[in-house]
């Protein structure tokens, strides 16, 4: 018998119809949410901010992108595919940061990406 292992989960060549279905299934979410990063990183760099990704090691949860504008402007973003939603412990991360005074935008559209952008340019006076 074959055994595979995919995304920690062993799977027998019997599901592995199953398992290659979901993984062209992730990928397409991943594709849509890639989508909104670059659109993301595209409009902050336009504007002559960084858009960094955000990492920070056994800390589950945290936002993808920590993004500075010209004029000392920071906010956090985090990033989902379009239609989703922050997951719990995601919920618990951006309620800790905005407690202690921290932006924290959620966007999952390229569309809601410029206009966040748009909105923490104006609070610097970068755009009429």
């Amino acid at each position: 018998m074959l055994i595979l292992v995919y995304r920690e989960k062993w799977a027998t060549l019997a599901t592995l119809a199953t398992v290659k279905c979901n993984y062209y299934l992730d990928r397409e979410v991943d594709m849509r949410e890639r989508t909104v990063e670059k659109a993301l990183i595209r409009e902050v760099e336009k504007r002559g901010g960084l858009c960094l990704k955000f990492v920070s090691p056994g800390r589950a949860g945290v936002p993808d992108r920590l993004c500075i504008l010209p004029g000392g402007v920071v906010f956090f973003a985090e990033l989902k595919a379009p239609g989703k939603i922050l997951r719990p412990l995601q919920e618990a991360w951006r309620g800790i940061l905005q407690q202690r005074g921290v932006a924290v935008a959620v966007i999952d559209s390229p569309e809601m990406a410029v206009s966040c952008v748009d909105s923490f340019s104006r609070r610097c006076g970068d755009t009429p």
